[in-house]
């Protein structure tokens, strides 16, 4: 058995592995996710929610960013195999036409993950673990149009020195400049309460109201 055999099976079962765990958690989130964020509040709660601060966007960011480390190293490895197979040189890098549609190619893999989750469900899974939601001027998800702006228009936010991602610490209310640019926000969802462990949510909520009732009415002597 070859050295470059070897090496080929290590990578694509690495690959294999690393795309199959991205591709699951998406799947999961698009899939099997609980109730649509949206229809849970009312269309007039999503207007009065908080604009997210940059600190929790940029740590959504980091986890995001995490989960396509796999679905970048596997992109990189079919790109590795269509040059092994096309005879190239493996030793000198490609050429520059090719090395444009490589790298075209990895943002459109990259960008499809956020515009498929903006667009279903409004958060990627990075900004579902930290409770943010992209929603437009009327409340609803990003249209296709939006998101695909979005992806193009953060670059040119992170840029110069990220000027345009600190711009939410002046706008509180529009946030980044890519967010006033394509008219979307990204706020803040609410903590949902647990329903205490083994009771129903129905009994629950009688208990509930049968003790802001008797805190309301105070002893009775």
């Amino acid at each position: 058995m070859s050295y470059g055999y070897l090496a080929f099976r290590i990578l694509f079962l690495t690959s294999k592995r690393q795309y199959g765990k991205s591709a699951r958690a998406v799947r999961g989130e698009l899939l099997h996710s609980p109730a649509d964020p949206i229809s849970e509040l009312a269309m007039s709660n999503v207007h009065e929610l908080p604009t997210a601060g940059l600190i929790r966007r940029l740590l959504a960011l980091v986890y995001d960013t995490l989960l396509l480390l796999g679905v970048t190293f596997a992109y990189g490895v079919v790109i590795w195999i269509i040059r092994k197979a096309a005879g190239s040189d493996m030793n000198s890098p490609p050429h520059p036409i090719s090395e444009a549609a490589i790298l075209l190619g990895l943002w459109i893999t990259l960008a499809g993950y956020y515009v498929l989750c903006w667009t279903k469900r409004g958060q990627t899974l990075g900004m579902k673990s930290w409770r943010l939601l992209v929603v437009d001027g009327s409340g609803h998800y990003p249209t296709m149009r939006q998101s695909i702006l979005r992806c193009l228009l953060a670059p040119v936010s992170a840029a110069p020195v990220a000027l345009g991602y600190i711009w939410s610490w002046v706008d509180r209310r529009h946030g980044a400049w890519h967010d006033r640019w394509t008219g979307t926000r990204v706020v803040v969802l609410p903590k949902v309460k647990k329903p205490t462990l083994g009771r129903a949510p129905q009994q629950q909520s009688a208990d509930d109201d049968r003790n802001r009732d008797g805190h309301q009415n105070g002893p009775q002597g």
